[in-house]
């Protein structure tokens, strides 16, 4: 476990930098520290809202599943991000819409929500910093929402190879991962990048994605319709 001092560590993060001599004596003082392990659920949809989550090292899904067992990815925490569907429970007192698993190993701070409802309620950066984090991952589910109501399935997937390959061309994932994150099941997740193979766009290997024509994949991702395919 890294030993620099937590405080330090939050520092080290935009949202964090000038944390008041005040509210970073309470930090110290109220704030839990906890490894995490690959593929751990650390909350579940439906279940009480206990603390509020940052991420100093490591990958977080959040996601929401239906009633059939489809999940749909609403946004992921890098190091450095609060969860904003905990901030809104913390807040309101509600059950998780949605759940929280670890994608890849790390640590992460704990705040009892008790603590967080009264830092919201004593301190402007605290408050400042809830208000922030809520409008910028609320504007992210609102973009989800909209490409699963209004978006092919056929473009909510190119739009996501493109998205997630934006550094190179080799995209290391599974269909079943590519599911998750459009909401919808593998096996059709499977035949629309069987389609896309046999336009060549993508090149299908096992555990990667080779993305051959970017650019087609970008103007596909690009069309929208009100008729969705069957997901």
């Amino acid at each position: 476990m890294n030993d620099q001092p937590l405080l330090d560590r939050l520092r080290a993060f935009p949202d964090f930098t000038d944390i008041p001599h005040e509210t970073a004596t309470e930090f110290n003082r109220e704030v839990q520290l906890f490894s995490v392990r690959s593929q751990e659920l650390l909350a579940a949809q439906g279940s009480p809202c206990r603390h509020f989550l940052i991420l100093l090292s490591g990958q977080a899904r959040i996601f929401t599943m239906a009633a059939d067992g489809r999940e749909i990815t609403l946004f992921h925490l890098n190091p450095g991000a609060g969860c904003v569907i905990a901030a809104a429970c913390c807040i309101g007192g509600d059950p998780l819409p949605g759940s929280v698993t670890i994608e890849s190993a790390g640590e992460g701070l704990y705040i009892p929500a008790s603590v967080f409802r009264t830092w919201f309620d004593q301190h402007t950066f605290w408050r400042e910093y809830v208000l922030k984090l809520i409008a910028r991952q609320l504007n992210q589910v609102v973009a989800i929402t909209n490409e699963v109501a209004f978006q092919r399935l056929d473009a909510r997937i190119a739009s996501f190879l493109v998205r997630q390959a934006y550094n190179g061309e080799r995209l290391e994932t599974t269909h079943q991962s590519v599911a998750l994150e459009v909401g919808s099941r593998r096996v059709v997740v499977s035949r629309i990048l069987k389609e896309f193979e046999q336009e060549g766009l993508v090149t299908l290997q096992r555990g990667a994605i080779l993305l051959r024509n970017p650019g087609a994949l970008t103007e596909k991702a690009g069309l929208s319709g009100l008729c969705n395919l069957s997901s």
